[in-house]
């Protein structure tokens, strides 16, 4: 899996249920396109530590912005719109 169009988001809560929105533009490689999100922050709780506290992200949209020819194939342009809703348990 490459990551050539990879975007890094930092955020420090400020409390229990703080959120930011953020955007990434990216264009698409083929029909179908993976968007894969990840974090290093997740951790456990001491009490149960199957249980994972961390980000959560909430209401990812994709939508098609245009799209232009690149060489022999198409690139469409796509943007996400990301809320990042942190809480932490």
């Amino acid at each position: 899996m490459r990551y050539d169009q990879a975007k890094n988001f930092h955020y420090i809560a400020q409390a229990n249920s703080s959120f930011e929105k953020v955007g990434l533009n990216f264009t698409a490689k083929a029909d179908r396109t993976r968007v894969a999100f990840y974090s290093v922050y997740y951790n456990t709780r001491t009490d149960d530590i199957s249980s994972l506290c961390g980000p959560v992200i909430d209401d990812v949209r994709v939508w098609f912005a245009g799209s232009k020819r690149i060489g022999a194939g198409f690139g469409f342009g796509v943007s996400v719109l990301v809320l990042l809703v942190i809480g932490w348990v």
